[in-house]
């Protein structure tokens, strides 16, 4: 992981921020950042202008075997956030996907869409669709996933990137192959749906405030 990882600004960070500006389109890209003696599995959040606007670096790291992470990375400290024009992105990688406090935190804070870059192993396509899912139904959001292809080693990616909306419906998906995908993201379909089904109006915070603390014994 660390031979694949660089400083920000550094080498695969400046031909990112390149293409950005060539190209005057903001960019999210993940990619190993090197801080110091610590390594983060990180977020790169580019401007049109090639300059960092945010970072989000991975606050769950993987602790499963082949691929894990968390003997080489760092966990972040906070969550991140890109507003691309009037979208509120939350941002996330890979295994964040499985823990929806998470998501409800950020649309809680205004999130109307989610990215999360991944390297999904193929085995486990369904919980990667079925999550996104998941995800985007129960905040009403738009769901951006970004999912790796080919293999490290053994250790194989899925592909099948996708962007689901609000209601949960996959308006694009892609496959095993490496490819360029386009949606149109239209922020008026999010109201409409939080309208009918008032999840967020409805939650119990007074019951599950305390959601990230240290699980109790039951008593």
């Amino acid at each position: 992981f660390r031979a694949a990882s660089d400083t920000w600004p550094g080498r695969t960070f400046d031909v990112v921020a390149q293409a950005a500006k060539h190209c005057s389109i903001q960019v999210l890209v993940g990619m190993g950042e090197v801080a110091g003696d610590s390594l983060y599995n990180s977020i790169a959040c580019i401007g049109s202008n090639g300059e960092l606007v945010s970072r989000y670096r991975k606050l769950h790291l993987f602790a499963c075997e082949p691929g894990r992470e968390d003997i080489y990375c760092l966990p972040g400290e906070s969550l991140g956030y890109v507003d691309l024009g009037e979208i509120r992105c939350g941002l996330s990688i890979c295994f964040d996907l499985r823990f929806p406090e998470l998501y409800r935190r950020q649309a809680m804070d205004g999130a109307t869409a989610f990215v999360n870059c991944a390297a999904w192993s193929k085995v486990r396509m369904l919980h990667w669709k079925s999550l996104a899912i998941a995800r985007a139904i129960e905040n009403q959001c738009y769901f951006i996933g970004v999912n790796r292809v080919g293999a490290d080693e053994d250790f194989h990616m899925g592909g099948g990137s996708l962007v689901v909306g609000p209601s949960g419906e996959v308006l694009i998906e892609g496959g095993s192959e490496q490819g360029l995908f386009t949606a149109e993201i239209d922020l008026a379909e999010v109201a409409p749906v939080r309208r009918q089904i008032p999840v967020l109006e409805c939650r119990r915070a007074d019951i599950f405030g305390s959601l990230g603390q240290e699980p109790s014994d039951g008593s």
